[in-house]
C-alpha cells in the first residue's frame, strides 16, 4: 500500500493516467464516426435472430437480395461468408449491386480470392456515394466464378424474416428470412453533431477536454522533473 501510494504522489504517474484516459476516450469517439450501417448485420457478429447457412454458393447469381437503401450517399454493401474454415477454395467470389438483375450493367462490382475470404467474415465492398438510390428497389448478387461442389463457400441467411423492405432468392427461387448484409453511409454533419451532443458521446466530449488538458500538464510536469 505505501509503495502504490507513493507512486500515486508522483506526479509523471497520474500524468501517464491522464494519457491513457484521454486515448481510451479518443478510440471510443472515433469509433462512433465510423459509417452508419442498416441491415441484418448492421451489428454483425450479433445479428439478433436465428441463421443458417443458405447452402453453396455456385454460379454468378446463386443468392439475390433485394435492399431499399433508406437515403442517398450508399458507399458500401457488405456480406457475411461462411468458407467452413477452409483456405484452400478455387474461384472468386463476385458481389454485385444492381438496378435490375436482368440487367448487365452494375452499380458496383467486387472480386476477391476464395482462398482470401475468412470463416465468418463481413465482406464489404467500397464505392462512391450512390445519389438517388433513396427508397429505390435495388438487387445485390452474390456468386462464385471457378468453384464446384464442395469447393466454395456459403452465405448466411436469417430463419425468420427480419428486413421486410426485400425478398431473397436462392439459386432463383424464394427463399424464406433475408440474407445477412449491411448497408453503408457516410455520417453526414447532423449526425456528427448529434453523437456528439448525445447521451453518451456528450458526456465524453468535455471529459475528453478536461483529459487531454490533464495530459499535457502531466507531460510537462513529468519533463521538467528530468531537468531538476
Amino acid at each position: 500500500m505505501a509503495a502504490a501510494a507513493g507512486i500515486l504522489r508522483r506526479p509523471a504517474a497520474w500524468g501517464l493516467a491522464w494519457v491513457l484516459l484521454a486515448g481510451i476516450i479518443s478510440w471510443y469517439m472515433l469509433g462512433q464516426f465510423r459509417p452508419r450501417a442498416e441491415g441484418p448485420a448492421a451489428r454483425w457478429p450479433n445479428p439478433g435472430a436465428e441463421v443458417e447457412p443458405v447452402g453453396e454458393l455456385i454460379g454468378p447469381a446463386a443468392v439475390i437480395q433485394e435492399v431499399v437503401p433508406e437515403s442517398d450517399g450508399l458507399i458500401g454493401v457488405g456480406v457475411v461468408l461462411s468458407t467452413g474454415g477452409r483456405s484452400d477454395l478455387p474461384g472468386e467470389v463476385i458481389i454485385r449491386l444492381k438496378a435490375n438483375p436482368g440487367y448487365e450493367e452494375d452499380l458496383a462490382v467486387y472480386r476477391r480470392p476464395l482462398s482470401e475470404v475468412k470463416d465468418g467474415e463481413l465482406l464489404t465492398m467500397k464505392f462512391g456515394p450512390l445519389s438517388g438510390v433513396a427508397g429505390r428497389r435495388l438487387f445485390l448478387v452474390v456468386g462464385t466464378v471457378g468453384a464446384g461442389r464442395g469447393q466454395t463457400i456459403t452465405a448466411l441467411r436469417t430463419r425468420a424474416d427480419v428486413y421486410p423492405q426485400g425478398r431473397l432468392f436462392v439459386n432463383g427461387q424464394p427463399t424464406p428470412g433475408d440474407l445477412i448484409f449491411a448497408l453503408q453511409y457516410p455520417r453526414d454533419l447532423p449526425a456528427i453533431w448529434a453523437t456528439l451532443t448525445g447521451s453518451r458521446a456528450g458526456l465524453l466530449a468535455p471529459a475528453l477536454v478536461v483529459a487531454y488538458v490533464a495530459a499535457v500538464f502531466g507531460a510537462l510536469g513529468f519533463l521538467t522533473g528530468l531537468y531538476e
